[in-house]
């Protein structure tokens, strides 16, 4: 289980990659997400997440696209189910109004606390 772990952030480094580069708002959205189921059943402690917050607020947070920016602020909830409050220290330059909307998503995405053990 632990090795299929690490694939996850190999998988997730490669999609943030290939949907920076990518038009069609329907590939992001659904790219992203994916990244939401991905983070509810696996968490994000194999995952850069200073990576992940990165790409969310350089091209999900500013795709013109409705679907995208919701995506992005619903993956941006489901890692604070994980990271707890701290995750808004990556998010002091958001515009108010996307931030507000981060906050709505987090408060329905408590933080929890996990006990993370390597077997």
């Amino acid at each position: 289980m632990h090795f299929c772990l690490k694939k996850t952030c190999f998988i997730f480094e490669r999609m943030s990659k290939i949907m920076k580069e990518h038009k069609n708002p329907k590939v992001l959205s659904e790219g992203l997400l994916w990244m939401v189921s991905a983070v509810d059943d696996f968490g994000v402690a194999h995952l850069k997440l200073k990576d992940v917050i990165d790409f969310c607020k350089d091209t999900g947070l500013q795709s013109s696209a409705a679907a995208t920016r919701n995506a992005t602020i619903k993956l941006i909830g489901a890692s604070h189910k994980f990271v707890g409050p701290d995750i808004k220290a990556f998010l002091s330059d958001v515009k108010p109004a996307l931030l507000s909307a981060v906050e709505a998503e987090c408060e329905k995405n408590p933080f929890e606390v996990h006990v993370h053990t390597d077997r």
